[in-house]
């Protein structure tokens, strides 16, 4: 078992009152993504994401890597404000600190920023901890 640690990565943003730029904090984790036994991709930034089912990461990934969506029946997943949006299973590897995970990712053409959610990442460790006030995610390994 090992603990990896992660800082928050921080994301400019406009205030929406103000209209004065902004900096928040994000829980990013670089990963690489494969699938099948092919080398994976350069480091990514995702989006550690609690409310996130499942991963969701952007359809233009998934065609880089080489998937055939059009072997893949679509369905209809929900989002935030129960927005409706097409995606595409597939099965893929996760690489975080050079480790391979078996997993899968929900891919979508509205989608722009790759999620990691609770089904298909957070299920893949011991223990997943944000510390919001040090600004630091903590992954503890199985």
């Amino acid at each position: 078992m090992s603990r990896l640690k992660f800082p928050y990565l921080p994301r400019p943003v406009i205030n929406q009152k103000t209209g004065k730029r902004a900096e928040v904090f994000t829980p990013f984790v670089p990963v690489m993504v494969s699938i099948n036994h092919r080398n994976p991709t350069p480091p990514i930034d995702a989006l550690v994401d609690s409310g996130s089912d499942r991963n969701l990461f952007p359809l233009q990934l998934g065609v880089l890597l080489g998937i055939n969506f059009k072997k893949i029946r679509p369905k209809i997943i929900y989002g935030i404000g129960n927005i409706k949006v097409k995606a595409f299973t597939s099965k893929i590897n996760i690489w975080l600190d050079n480790t391979k995970y078996s997993s899968e990712a929900d891919f979508s053409l509205e989608q722009q920023v790759l999620l990691l959610g609770r089904h298909g990442f957070f299920n893949l460790f011991r223990k997943v901890t944000f510390d919001e006030r040090a600004r630091f995610l903590y992954i503890e390994t199985l």
